[in-house]
């Protein structure tokens, strides 16, 4: 996996290491690496929801099914659902980008797409 340079490159990459140098890109980032722990730690840093979107309207669901990302798939989900409808989860899988493009236009497998479509 590629680090774009948010490790310092004296220490060993590493799932859990802090992240040095967190930007707006990082959870995004991270979301299409698999890298939950830095994906965590970069929404917390820089207070940002997992609903948070680009300028194109592009998310971190979308992200990290584009690379076939399920574990990152499953806890985007599991961090929206709920609210006071008890449908946020819905809404963020029927979330569109700028072109109108869902995460499940975006999924990379069948097993990404399946868990897509049995949450919405």
């Amino acid at each position: 996996m590629a680090s774009f340079g948010l490790n310092n490159s004296s220490q060993p990459a590493s799932n859990t290491a802090a992240p040095t140098n967190v930007d707006s890109s990082t959870p995004f980032l991270a979301a299409s690496e698999g890298n939950l722990s830095l994906l965590q730690s970069s929404l917390s840093i820089l207070n940002l929801p997992p609903t948070i979107t680009d300028d194109n309207g592009y998310n971190l669901l979308h992200a990290a099914a584009s690379y076939s990302q399920l574990e990152i798939v499953r806890y985007l989900l599991s961090h929206v659902s709920g609210g006071d409808d008890g449908h946020n989860d819905v809404k963020y899988v029927h979330a569109g980008d700028n072109d109108g493009d869902t995460a499940l236009h975006y999924a990379g497998t069948a097993d990404v797409a399946r868990l897509l479509v049995e949450v919405g």
